[in-house]
C-alpha cells in the first residue's frame, strides 16, 4: 500500500518477540537485535498469578495515592504510580529479570541499577500519547533501558504502547521535532508517512499479560488510545541504567521513590529485601509522591 506521495508504508501490529528459552540460548543474536532496533519483546517471563497479584496491588496503589489528593486530584485516564518495594512487587521484579539476565548482561556492567519502578495505568477514554523519547541523545550518558509488563492481555483497542524501531538515534530526534501534532495521527497510520521517518515500520504492543517489551529510553514511541469499553490497561516497568558514576541523562522522569534512588543494583538483588518498608513507611512514602498525570 502506498501513500500520495508513493512511498510504501510497513505496519508491524505485533512484533512477534523471543521466548526465554530463544533468550538463553541465543543472547548474543537477541542484544544485537536489541541495539539495533532498539526494542525486543520476550514472551512469557511472568506468570499469569503473579500479573494478577500486581494488577490488584497497582489499582490499589492508585486508589489510595487519589484519595490523599482528595478533590484536588484532577480527573484522568493516565497515571504513573510509584510502587513500593514490599514483598509482591520485589516477587515480581525477581521473576521478571531473572529471565532476563542473558539480555542485560549483554547489555550492562554488573554495576548495573534501577532507576525507575513504578506502573502506567491507563483507563479508557485515554488518548494516545504525542510521539516523544524519554531521554535525549546524550554523548557518554549511560544506556538506559526500559522493561515493560504487561500485567493483563492488551488488546488492540487498549491503547497499547506505539513504538518505532530504529529510532534512538540523532536523525530521527531532530525529525520528530519537524513533526506536527496535527498530522500524527495520520503518521501513525498504516500508510501514511512524515520526513525521513517514513521508512520505519511501526510495532504495536498488543502483548499478552506477562509478556514484556524492553526498550531503549532514546527510542520514539507513545502511548495509545485507550478506545476499549472500560477496560483498564496497566504495565509494571522497571528501568535500569550502567552504574560507575556517570551522570544519568536528561529528561526522564526517573518515576521512582527517592529511598531506592541509586540503592538497587542487579548484582545485590539478595539484598534488595532490605528495603521493604513497614506499613507506616509504605503510607508515608505514598502519601508525599502522588501518582503523575501522563501528559506528553
Amino acid at each position: 500500500m502506498e501513500n500520495a506521495a508513493g512511498v510504501a508504508w510497513q505496519e508491524t501490529k505485533n512484533a512477534a518477540g523471543v521466548a526465554c528459552h530463544e533468550l538463553r540460548a541465543r543472547p548474543e543474536e537477541c542484544a544485537a537485535q536489541f541495539r539495533e532496533q532498539g526494542l525486543l519483546r520476550v514472551n512469557g517471563v511472568v506468570g499469569r498469578a503473579t500479573c494478577e497479584r500486581l494488577r490488584e496491588e497497582v489499582d490499589a496503589a492508585l486508589l489510595d495515592a487519589r484519595s490523599v489528593q482528595g478533590d484536588a486530584a484532577p480527573v484522568e485516564c493516565r497515571w504513573d504510580v510509584f510502587l513500593p518495594l514490599d514483598e509482591s512487587v520485589l516477587g515480581a521484579l525477581s521473576e521478571t529479570i531473572a529471565p532476563l539476565r542473558p539480555l542485560l548482561d549483554q547489555l550492562f556492567t554488573p554495576d548495573a541499577t534501577l532507576c525507575e519502578l513504578s506502573a502506567l495505568v491507563t483507563d479508557a477514554g485515554s488518548p494516545r500519547q504525542g510521539l516523544h523519547f524519554d531521554t535525549p541523545i546524550e554523548p557518554g550518558a549511560p544506556l538506559l533501558v526500559t522493561c515493560f509488563v504487561a500485567l493483563q492481555d492488551v488488546a488492540e483497542d487498549m491503547g497499547g504502547t506505539i513504538m518505532l524501531p530504529r529510532t534512538a538515534t540523532c536523525a530521527a530526534h531532530q525529525q520528530l521535532a519537524h513533526v506536527c501534532e496535527e498530522s500524527m495521527d495520520d503518521m501513525l497510520g498504516p500508510t501514511a508517512t512524515v520526513g525521513s521517518l517514513h521508512a520505519l515500520p511501526i510495532v504495536r504492543c498488543a502483548i499478552k499479560a506477562g509478556d514484556v517489551v524492553c526498550m531503549d529510553s532514546r527510542l520514539l514511541h507513545c502511548g495509545g488510545a485507550n478506545k476499549s469499553a472500560g477496560q483498564r490497561r496497566r504495565l509494571f516497568y522497571f528501568t535500569i541504567h550502567d552504574g560507575g558514576g556517570k551522570p544519568l541523562p536528561r529528561g526522564a522522569s526517573y518515576s521512582m521513590f527517592p529511598q531506592y534512588q541509586s540503592k538497587l543494583r542487579l548484582n545485590q538483588m539478595d539484598w534488595w529485601a532490605d528495603f521493604i518498608d513497614d506499613s507506616v513507611r509504605a503510607a508515608d512514602s505514598l502519601a508525599s509522591t502522588p501518582p503523575r498525570q501522563e501528559i506528553f
